[in-house]
């Protein structure tokens, strides 16, 4: 939100003039609960990273204590404002690609009815109202499903996008946490939180386990695919998992990007058609209604 990214960005200047991180929340923060919460454990001697658990999403408190360790906090929350104003910028686009389809298929919504309504005929005013916008809403509803533990999200459209953005932000926090040195004991639980829902996030629950044994990680790379596992498993081997990691983020993060272009360069002209459709089917049924009062149609 760009909200949060004049957040960080505010508390990037403050941290850099030497406020302390209380003072600094005071001045810079939100006035929510959350944020409220987070003055206080800071107040009470928890870092930064931590105290802000509640108030951000997992992606940034890993980033932050990726900075904490790395001794960049300053960089890191700069790095998070940036990343805030371009996810806002992509979201305005995306808004901006929907938004003349949707207007049209709203104001089909409100013309169609008319004939009917101003015949009286209730039942087939509604029908006409609804059947541009069930479509349309019902898609919506179904693709914005919130995952479950126990029904993760399918790397299926259309929620594939969604599945590669959820690994491209548990591999960028792996990547940078490893990088600045955090044990992968506490890395690991912070990259799986940064993106719980995707294909890495399993993986990374997997490898939970297998660094409690003492194991290398490799074993733990199924559900990711084949070609991101096998860059993993020789950084690893070679000491430049961070690397792999941010670069395998990099492209997952460019592949969902290419998919949601071509999905509105497809979904668009298909919305239209609908549309078209509808209102041609609209034309038809009120002539024929009208012939057929006439005698002229049996």
């Amino acid at each position: 939100m760009a909200d949060l990214a004049s957040t960080y960005r505010s508390l990037a200047a403050l941290h850099r003039a030497g406020i302390a991180w209380p003072a600094a929340l005071a001045s810079a923060a939100p006035s929510s609960a959350p944020w409220a919460l987070a003055r206080t454990r800071v107040e009470e001697g928890e870092p930064l990273s931590s105290a802000l658990r509640g108030a951000v999403e997992p992606i940034d408190l890993a980033l932050l204590r990726a900075g904490e360790a790395g001794g960049s906090l300053e960089g890191a929350l700069e790095a998070l404002s940036r990343r805030h104003e371009e996810a806002h910028r992509d979201r305005g686009r995306r808004r901006a690609a929907l938004a003349y389809p949707l207007m049209l298929a709203h104001i089909a919504a409100l013309l169609l009815p008319l004939p009917d309504l101003m015949q009286r005929r209730l039942g087939s005013a509604l029908m006409w109202f609804l059947l541009p916008l069930v479509p349309l809403y019902g898609f919506w509803f179904y693709a914005r499903r919130r995952p479950t533990p126990d029904r993760p999200l399918p790397y299926r459209f259309p929620f594939s996008a969604r599945v590669e953005e959820q690994d491209a932000e548990a591999l960028e926090a792996l990547g940078t946490l490893y990088d600045a040195g955090v044990p992968l004991g506490e890395a690991l639980p912070l990259a799986r939180a940064a993106g719980p829902h995707g294909r890495v996030g399993r993986d990374l629950l997997r490898a939970e386990g297998h660094v409690t044994r003492g194991e290398p990680l490799a074993a733990a790379w199924r559900d990711a695919p084949a070609t991101l596992a096998a860059g993993l498993r020789t950084g690893e081997l070679t000491g430049s998992l961070g690397r792999e990691c941010r670069a395998a983020s990099e492209r997952l993060r460019e592949d969902a990007a290419l998919r949601r272009t071509r999905t509105l360069a497809r979904a668009l002209p298909l919305i239209m058609l609908g549309i078209g459709l509808i209102v041609g089917a609209r034309v038809i049924s009120f002539y024929a209604a009208a012939l057929g009062r006439a005698g002229l149609v049996r």
